[in-house]
Order: structure tokens, then sequence, then C-alpha cells
């Protein structure tokens, strides 16, 4: 079997499982890999379970009617938040799953969603839009699809995502995510499907972005591209 057909089953395979277990916690995954150069974590909430994946900004389109320890979507926790935070755990426990304040990261160090966007035009001054591609490995679905939510009995709050690992455009601060930083990865962890998954999402973003964000995306690519032929990927 091909590497390409052994992708597609893997892919697959996600999506089957995300569809079977939509209570599937973050933390039975891994953490996804970080950009080796600059800070890609300013506070907030630990080191998030599993990639993080899904909508940010004013979608609001992940949520839904939510009940638990913090009345519903949003919440009490999420009070602070222009736009309700899809979540029905406590703003610690959403945190220390989905990676608050992190450069790949949905949610900002306040626990709130963060914008998406096309083009740092788009962002706020001091941000600028960013695939979590240029600043680490893992598969990051694209929408929070259910939500974070207190499983009874345990009282363990569990998020899940799409399988999708297009990963979301957001917004994020140029101190968390410098361009300097950008597709910067330890040798040792770029294997042929991390780098697949990354490689196919910065293209899909290239395509869709203007300015120096589209120049981001594909300056990535370009750089990782060559890494999946050393490695013998296609």
């Amino acid at each position: 079997m091909d590497l390409r057909r052994h992708q597609q089953l893997t892919r697959a395979a996600r999506v089957l499982l995300v569809g079977a277990l939509l209570a599937l916690p973050f933390g039975a995954c891994s953490s996804p890999i970080e950009s080796t150069e600059g800070d890609a974590s300013t506070g907030g909430g630990g080191s998030g379970g599993a990639p993080a994946g899904g909508t940010g900004g004013a979608d609001a389109s992940s949520g839904g009617v939510g009940g638990g320890a913090t009345g519903g979507w949003g919440g009490y926790a999420f009070g602070h938040c222009d736009v309700p935070t899809p979540s029905s755990c406590s703003l610690e426990q959403t945190c220390k799953q989905l990676g608050c304040g992190q450069g790949w990261a949905r949610l900002d160090t306040s626990g709130c969603l963060r914008a998406n966007c096309k083009a740092d035009e788009d962002c706020a001054p001091g941000e600028r839009c960013i695939s979590p591609h240029l600043v680490a490995l893992g598969c990051f679905g694209s929408r929070l699809e259910g939500g974070c939510f207190v499983h009874e009995p345990t009282g363990d709050c569990l998020c899940t995502l799409t399988a999708d690992c297009r990963g979301p455009l957001l917004c994020v601060p140029l101190t968390v995510a410098p361009p300097e930083s950008d597709c910067s990865y330890p040798a040792e962890h770029m294997t042929c499907l991390a780098l697949m998954d990354a490689t196919e999402a910065l293209l899909g973003a290239s395509s869709i972005t203007t300015g120096a964000a589209k120049d981001a995306m594909q300056a990535c690519y370009d750089k990782l591209k060559p890494e999946l032929a050393k490695l013998g990927c296609e």
C-alpha cells in the first residue's frame, strides 16, 4: 500500500472515530509539536491535550445548546467573551484541553475565541493571520464540532473537533507567533503524515488568504515540500 493511500485510509478512520466517539477527550491524543523558535505560549491554559481545531472569532456555528457546570455554552466562566466560547466546562478545564494562548490554539489567553481571518488586515493591531501549521505540527480540525462539556460522572472536561486536519485561520498576537518562528520544527518530529497534513493545509490556506498571510503560508509550504521528498513520502 503506498503512503498516499495509507494517509487517505488514516483520515477516513479519523472521521469514523470522531463520528462514533463524540465524547473522545483531547487528552487521549498527543500534543501538537510546536516550532522550536520563539515563545508560542504566553500564559493562559497549559499544554492542551490534542491539536485544537475549529472555528474562531465571530463564527458561533460550533456552539449550540449545552448544559453543565457553567450554565450552557459560554456560561458564567466565559461571560467576559464577546462571543460565547462553546464550552460548558470551567475556564481552567477548557484551557487545559484547548491550550488557551498557544500559537496554534483557537482560544486566546482569556479563553475567548480568536477571530477568523483571511489577511493580516482582518486582525487587530499587533496580530497576524496564520494557520496553526505555521507554528506547530498536528491534526488541527477546522471546527470545534461539539464544543467542550463536562462528562458525568467523572467530571472530566471533554472537547470534540472535526477530523479534517485543515485547521482554522486565526488572528494571533505577533508576540505569540512572530514571523521569524514560522515553519521551524524539530527534525525528528517531521514525519511523513505530519508533513502531509501540514503541506496540504498550508496549500489550501495560501489559496484563500491574501497579502503577507498568503506569502507566509506559501513560504512554509515551499520549505516543507522538499522534506517530503527527502523522507520518501511522495
